[in-house]
């Protein structure tokens, strides 16, 4: 685990585009921490470009690049000022603290360092919960690679291009599997204590809902934790039980609603509009909304490119570009095994067929949103849903594990898994979106001689 952390965390310093050497628009989250401290919510610009008020449609990218209009990049404008999109959480929970505690700005790449460890470290302890619980025939080697392959899958791109975009991101992924572990928990630990449980429950809830403050769609992961609270209030059987286990759930998830609500009714009139429509960004994003940009070829492109897309193999080191996650990661055809007749017993037999459905449903509901919401995919959007393949995957092979007969699966998820673990290296060496073989192309060099150090 220690070593996971190491290898994802130490890197996110290296590229001078990602560490705040060049901060460019890459510092929105620091600007807020100040903007509040300020007394406003707003971000505090004195270039602004009074003529993008003027426009008819300041938000259409042709017609600003037609006007010659200087603005700032990927922030909401609205009624001449500049605000931060991107949910607000993050900054509640490190930059203001740091700020109020330190009296200076928290680097925004080093916010994403924090959140990384905290979603490494959920990781372990959830499939740790899991073996334990459900699986005990995994062997203890088959649940440490697992979880540190599916951990360095759940947060790659983060590794190489961490600030900002991957913050919001890492920040949310972080309080998802944080909240499915306390809710695994509350469901099946039976020896707990009933106050330690409550509290569990109550934590659960508050990271799903803070989530929601940090990147809307990886939130919607949150559906998954409700069907295990209903599992959670089956097995209560007392109406009273039931009651206060909903009062301890909701208390929570409508103080930060509330809250949330509150913050965007303040910025832009609406309790729903989080600043996604009055992006300045490659496109209008007001024609991406979920009826508007619901258009079926775009969705299936959407999930070609995200799950199956495929780039050559390249003559020149590192010699793979990013490709869809089934090709990139070969760790997850493990998830196969669900095919299996007798994991499919086994997972009936112990009343989880639901929530496996629900599992991959929302695999595919979530790459939908992004391809709906957005005016095209990028590879970033894979961490949205990778820490759920990520937990379908331990999954399958801990069932594959309780019905398999000989050491020939085992073999399978080794091979994967370090398949995995060798091509995870050489994406993020990938030079792309300024990281620091970009910045740096003779880092390039320097690990291909390294590697191939005879020639």
């Amino acid at each position: 685990m220690i070593i996971t952390i190491v290898l994802s965390v130490y890197p996110m310093s290296l590229s001078p585009v990602w560490n705040g050497t060049i901060p460019g628009h890459r510092d929105q989250y620091e600007r807020m921490a100040q903007s509040i401290l300020n007394g406003h919510l707003y971000l505090e610009y004195e270039d602004v470009d009074p003529r993008l008020s003027e426009m008819e449609n300041p938000y259409d990218p042709q017609a600003r690049k037609e006007l010659g209009i200087y603005y700032h990049w990927d922030h909401a404008f609205y009624n001449g000022k500049y605000y931060m999109y991107f949910g607000i959480v993050p900054v509640v929970l490190l930059f203001l603290p740091y700020q109020l505690l330190t009296g200076n700005a928290l680097t925004t790449y080093k916010a994403t360092q924090i959140f990384t460890v905290g979603t490494i470290l959920a990781i372990f302890a959830l499939f740790d919960f899991l073996r334990k619980k459900f699986f005990p025939k995994m062997p203890f080697d088959l649940y440490l690679i697992l979880s540190m392959v599916l951990s360095f899958v759940s947060v790659w791109y983060a590794i190489a291009a961490p600030a900002l975009y991957c913050t919001a991101i890492m920040s949310a992924v972080c309080m998802e599997i944080i909240s499915l572990n306390l809710m695994v928990r509350v469901v099946w630990d039976s020896e707990q204590k009933k106050g330690r449980k409550m509290a569990e429950l109550s934590g659960s809830f508050l990271c799903a809902s803070l989530a929601f403050g940090c990147r809307p769609t990886i939130a919607l992961s949150g559906i998954l934790q409700i069907m295990l609270f209903y599992l959670h209030l089956h097995e209560l059987k007392s109406k009273k039980k039931s009651m206060k286990a909903c009062l301890t759930a909701g208390i929570p998830c409508l103080v930060t609603a509330i809250l949330l609500m509150w913050y965007n009714y303040a910025r832009f009139g609406s309790i729903w509009e989080f600043g996604q429509h009055y992006q300045l960004t490659v496109a209008d994003q007001r024609l991406y909304s979920l009826f508007a940009g619901f258009r079926l070829d775009k969705i299936i492109n959407g999930l070609v490119y995200q799950f199956a897309s495929w780039s050559p193999i390249q003559g020149k080191f590192p010699y793979i570009s990013y490709e869809g996650i089934l090709f990139a990661f070969p760790v997850f055809w493990c998830i196969a095994a669900f095919l299996q007749d007798s994991v499919k017993k086994e997972i009936k037999e112990k009343h989880l067929t639901a929530i496996i459905n629900i599992l991959i449903a929302l695999i595919i509901g979530i790459t939908v949103f992004d391809s709906v919401y957005t005016p095209y995919m990028v590879t970033r959007y894979q961490l949205d849903v990778n820490f759920l393949l990520g937990i379908a995957c331990f999954v399958a092979v801990g069932f594959r594990c309780e019905t398999a007969k000989n050491r020939g699966w085992n073999r399978f998820v080794w091979i994967t898994a370090v398949m995995t673990l060798l091509i995870l290296p050489l994406l993020i060496l990938v030079p792309y979106d300024g990281n620091f073989t970009e910045q740096n192309p003779q880092i390039l060099t320097q690990v291909e001689k390294m590697i191939f150090w005879w020639r």
